[in-house]
Formats: C-alpha cells, sequence, structure tokens
C-alpha cells in the first residue's frame, strides 16, 4: 500500500503508482487485450461468480395409490421373501 501512494514521474506528470497501473491496464484493455479487458471489467461492474447456485423448489412427495391387487401381491411378495422368518 506505502508503494501504491507513492508519486512517480510519467510523460513529465507525478502521478501516484496506482493510478499509473490503472492507466496501463485501461490503456491495455482498450487495445483488445483481453486478460486487461476482464480484469477491468471485474473491477467496475463486479467479478462474475465461478460457480451459480441455484435453489429448486421442494416439491411434495409423490402419492402413490395402489390397487387392491397390486398391494395383495406387494403384501404377498414380501411375505414370501422375508429372509425366511415367515411363509
Amino acid at each position: 500500500m506505502k508503494i501504491l501512494g507513492k508519486e512517480i514521474l510519467v510523460g513529465g506528470k507525478k502521478i501516484r503508482v496506482d493510478e499509473a497501473i490503472v492507466q496501463q491496464l485501461v490503456r491495455k484493455a482498450a487495445k483488445g487485450n483481453l486478460r486487461a479487458a476482464e480484469m477491468v471489467i471485474d473491477r467496475v461492474d463486479g467479478k462474475v461468480p465461478e460457480t451459480v447456485e441455484i435453489s429448486v423448489p421442494s416439491m411434495p412427495p409423490e402419492e402413490i395409490v395402489w390397487t387392491e391387487q397390486e398391494l395383495a401381491d406387494h403384501e404377498k411378495y414380501f411375505k414370501r421373501n422375508d429372509h425366511g422368518q415367515h411363509q
């Protein structure tokens, strides 16, 4: 911070080091340097986040409706496959 605040001579004019850096960066961006342009835009508009968080509204679980036959088949299946404990 100390160095950035010091004054230097640029083109016969005294300016601070941080101002000289910004001028050079803007000049490079204006000449088409994409990295410099990205840095300038990030400082002016705010850096674009690398990831975007989205929230998905929670939906109630789908209700399963069994027919009487499906329920009977389901109960038979689990009674048969109850690790040999019931038959």
